[in-house]
């Protein structure tokens, strides 16, 4: 795909779940736990997703990284400190250990201030996941 696709939703975390609703272009429901990973799009059925949709990040590194659970995340990733950027942000790259996982995942930076930021997240065929993330409104 030579364009970026854009998409629009809200995500809720808790400890040990996410629920990432993505709202355009399509209306694609994502529920993440340490069991698995399941997904609903256009209010179909839930489906399990399977190793090649994704589940092996998911599963194994989103709770963690968004709980800031460093000792979990070390189990999954190499983690590597990377240059700061302005105002005092931080700037972290994981790369995964197993290598059934790298085979699907080559690397996710993750940078923030007082929380994440943002997460990028690198495939190993090339494509390229960009995930900003901002408080939620009140």
């Amino acid at each position: 795909m030579r364009a970026p696709l854009v998409s629009r939703g809200q995500a809720r975390i808790t400890d040990n779940r996410v629920d990432w609703h993505v709202t355009d272009p399509l209306d694609v429901r994502t529920v993440i736990t340490p069991s698995g990973v399941t997904q609903s799009v256009e209010n179909g059925p839930a489906q399990r997703m399977g190793a090649q949709g994704g589940e092996a990040f998911l599963s194994t590194g989103l709770l963690d990284l968004l709980s800031g659970d460093i000792a979990a995340m070390r189990r999954h990733y190499n983690i590597t400190r990377r240059p700061a950027g302005p105002g005092g942000s931080w700037r972290l790259r994981l790369t995964p250990r197993a290598p059934a996982l790298a085979r699907q995942l080559s690397s996710i930076d993750i940078s923030g201030c007082e929380r994440v930021n943002s997460v990028e997240v690198l495939q190993a065929n090339g494509d390229r996941m960009q995930i900003a993330l901002t408080p939620a409104r009140r």
